[in-house]
């Protein structure tokens, strides 16, 4: 974890996209304990188990739609006046299937969030 001392980032503002779980929900924890403004862009809400502190913002979208990511940006914008930091944290998986054996149509997912997220 981070040092509780360290508050380098107070001042900051950060988006990180899948930010609700997983290593994304982590990353969001140390950049709120440095001190940032964090903004979380998620299709899914944050696990209710290890809620975040109050300097956590959590906005519905996919990075996917161009529409939703405009949004964000827009509410962030609006919000807190900046953005300084952007983690690109959102991804899919095909489980238990390699590329070969995924349909064009899951590979084309896996592309779309995991390379081209927030491209329209």
């Amino acid at each position: 974890m981070t040092d509780p001392a360290d508050r380098s980032l107070v001042g900051k503002v950060a988006l990180v996209t899948g930010g609700a779980r997983g290593l994304g929900a982590a990353m969001t924890r140390l950049l709120s304990a440095a001190g940032a403004r964090v903004f979380i862009l998620d299709q899914h809400h944050p696990d209710a188990g290890e809620p975040f502190d109050d300097q956590v913002t959590f906005l519905a979208g996919d990075v996917t739609d161009l529409d939703a990511m405009t949004r964000a940006v827009e509410t962030i914008a609006e919000q807190a006046g900046s953005l300084d930091i952007v983690i690109a944290n959102a991804g899919v998986v095909a489980r238990g299937a390699t590329l070969r054996a995924s349909s064009p149509a899951t590979v084309d997912r896996l592309f779309e969030v995991n390379v081209a997220g927030g491209r329209g």
